[in-house]
Order: structure tokens, then C-alpha cells, then sequence
């Protein structure tokens, strides 16, 4: 748990949450004129020492917020002046270990490292989680401006107790040093479990140290490149780390654990580019891909080449086919047309054998009226 505050220039507002289930009757909360002291009773405080500047005491007031769990302190300046921070030094050898950590900041922003390393010592001891890894950074990366001497099983020591807390990137760092063997045994097992775990508590980069690992192998840990793979494209997708790009990128260059694909490691290696400047490609991998992707280009072009072919070969066929239904259309017609034709001058014949016999029918008829007449005229 730690504190915040904010200012006016008559007014200093402190406040801090508290866990669930604590009451108002649980806190221990002392204000002061030159010191407070505030958090939950039979613990360590959360704030306490002696205040930077004076305040007045019978105008500051606490309260507590018990559905937020919020504890707030307003502090009522004597005077205008601008507060720094909080807590200045100890108050009868008490003061909470984030006012030490802030004091440190204070003395290194002022370049008395000693007095910076004091503090975040002293916080560190307290197991102040932000002041254990720097203080475990500070042995191992060897800052020339703090009077402290390089020490990996220190720094290893101090990592390892804010792993306790869970913290992700004390999880990793003693992931890496396991896997690096400074500071303690060389462990790859071990190894494996702290990335894992920082990985489960928000780590952005340990799946990449996790593929590397499985990409590796040995030393108890089986060399898997489908597993390096799975974790790699987690980093790059997820969380956009460009050191797993370029390994995928790798990966599907020489086809390793996947098909070969030569335009998505073009594809990550442009994208990691884009994220870090400064990462370093492989030269082979660099050539390798881009003599591999000429040649995907001149494949390419043939392919097109031979499609644009087939194409044209097809759009002749269909106009062949075309041109040999209108002709066998023109004969249809023409065969219907002489069909036509043809019984037209039959009906034609036809018609003229009718007519004669319609004559005769005709000059039969004539010649018995003829007759009849005759018969008439003879009886009368």
C-alpha cells in the first residue's frame, strides 16, 4: 500500500486505499503540528515521519471513505509555500518505507546519491517493492554515480524477494538470471517457471525470453520450435514486441516449425522495424529472403503470364464458338427457307390440279339442265 497527495496553496490532500473488510475503528491515524502518522493499527504504517514543513493541526482532519476503502487526510498549511513532499526525515526513528522511496528519488534528483542509497536501502529492507528492484538493478547494472559495489548474487537476492509480491518484472528478472546463471546456479527449469509466471502477471516481454528458451533447449528444457513459436507470436501479436517479430520472421524464412512464408517475414520484419529502429536482422536471413522473394516475384509473373494466356485462349474459343453458332443458325435458316419454298410450290401445284375439275364438274352440270330442258319441252 502506498500514498499519494495533491495541493493547493492552502491545503495538502493526502490519501491512500486500505483492504476490504477494515474499519474506521481498525485505522491508526495521528496528525501532528511536525509529524503524522497514519495507517492500520498493529502494522507498519503506510505514512509516517516528520512533515517537510509545519501544519496547522487544530484545522487538519481525516476521513474515511468505507465504501471506496479510501482513507483521506487534508492538511492545512501554515503557509503557502509548495510541497515537495510529505515526509522529510524520520520522527523518533519511525518513517514508512514509501516516504523513504520517495526521499530517494528526492536526494537523487539532487545528486546526493549517498543519501539516495540510504533511503532506498532502508525502504528495500521494509520490502518496498519499487525500491527492491531498483536497488537489485543498481547491483547489477553497476551505476557509477551510487556509491555501491556490483554484486549479481545481491541483485539476485533482492529480485527474488520482490518476486514474492508477484511483481512481473521481478518474476522475469529472476527468470533471466536463472537462465544466465549470474548470481546463482544456471537453472533452465527454474527459469522456465519465473518467466511463466511473469507472464501470468502482465509481463510484456517474457514470452519472448520464453520462445528463446524452448527455441534453445537443453538443460532439462526440451527443444521445441512449435512452443518457441507459440509464445513468439503471442509477444508480437499481443503485445507488440519486436524482438519476437524478428524471430518469427526467422522462423518462416527457413521454415522452421512452420511452412515457409517469405511475405510475412517480410511482413514481421517490417513491422518490427517500424516498432524498434534498432533491431538487428540476421544478413543471411536478409538475403535469404530477398533472393527467395525474387524469385516468389518471377513465379509470380509466369504464373500471371501463363493465366493471361489461358485467358486469351479462352476468349478465342468462345468467339470460334460463337461464330459457329451463327453459321449453323444462317443454315438452319436457310434450310427452313427452302423448306418453305419448297411447299409453297407444291400447294401451287396442287391449286391448278383443283381448278380443271371444277370445270368439268361445271360442264356436267350444264349439259343436264340441257337434258332436262329438252324432256320439258317434249312433254309439253
Amino acid at each position: 500500500m502506498s500514498y499519494s497527495f495533491s495541493q493547493t496553496e492552502q491545503e495538502i490532500l493526502i490519501n491512500f486505499e486500505i483492504p476490504e473488510g477494515i474499519k474506521k475503528s481498525d485505522l491508526d491515524i495521528q496528525i501532528h503540528s511536525n509529524w503524522i502518522q497514519a495507517g492500520i493499527k498493529e502494522k507498519e504504517p503506510i505514512l509516517c515521519g516528520e512533515l517537510i514543513y509545519g501544519i496547522d493541526e487544530e484545522n487538519s482532519k481525516w476521513d474515511f471513505n468505507e465504501k471506496g476503502y479510501l482513507v483521506i487526510i487534508t492538511l492545512k498549511k501554515k503557509e503557502s509555500t509548495e510541497w515537495m513532499l510529505i515526509i522529510k526525515n524520520d520522527y523518533q526513528g519511525k518513517i514508512d518505507s514509501n516516504s523513504e522511496f520517495i526521499l530517494s528519488i528526492f536526494y537523487e534528483d539532487q545528486k546526493d546519491y549517498s543519501k539516495a542509497l540510504q533511503y532506498l536501502s532502508s525502504s528495500a529492507k521494509k520490502s518496498h517493492l519499487i525500491s527492491l528492484y531498483k536497488l537489485a538493478a543498481l547491483y547489477i547494472i553497476n551505476d557509477s554515480n551510487y556509491p555501491i559495489t556490483p554484486n549479481y548474487e545481491m541483485g539476485f537476492s533482492l529480485f527474488k524477494k520482490a518476486a514474492k509480491q508477484n511483481s512481473s518484472t521481478a518474476l522475469f528478472m529472476v527468470g533471466n538470471l536463472y537462465c544466465s546463471g549470474q548470481g546463482c546456479q544456471q537453472n533452465f527449469i527454474k527459469a522456465e517457471k519465473y518467466y511463466k509466471k511473469a507472464l501470468e502477471n502482465g509481463s510484456q516481454i517474457a514470452g519472448v525470453y520464453l520462445g528463446n528458451l524452448y527455441f534453445q533447449g537443453g538443460n532439462g528444457i526440451e527443444q521445441s520450435d512449435e512452443l518457441a513459436i507459440k509464445y513468439w507470436t503471442d509477444a508480437a501479436l499481443n503485445n507488440f514486441q519486436p524482438e519476437a517479430m524478428k524471430q518469427l520472421a526467422i522462423m518462416h524464412t527457413l521454415g522452421r516449425g512452420v511452412e515457409k512464408n517469405f511475405n510475412k517475414a517480410k511482413g514481421y520484419i517490417n513491422l518490427a522495424l517500424s516498432l524498434d529502429s534498432s533491431i538487428e536482422i540476421p544478413e543471411d536471413i536478409l538475403e535469404q529472403l530477398q533472393i527467395e522473394l525474387e524469385n516468389q516475384n518471377e513465379i509470380q509473373k509466369e504464373k500471371e503470364k501463363e493465366k493471361e494466356k489461358e485467358n486469351q485462349n479462352q476468349i478465342e474459343n468462345q468467339i470460334e464458338n460463337l461464330n459457329q453458332i451463327e453459321n449453323q443458325n444462317q443454315n438452319q435458316n436457310q434450310n427452313q427457307n427452302q423448306i418453305q419454298n419448297e411447299n409453297h410450290k407444291e400447294n401451287e401445284i396442287k391449286s391448278k390440279k383443283k381448278k380443271p375439275k371444277n370445270k368439268i364438274k361445271f360442264q356436267t352440270l350444264k349439259v343436264l339442265l340441257l337434258f332436262v330442258q329438252s324432256l320439258l319441252l317434249e312433254f309439253f
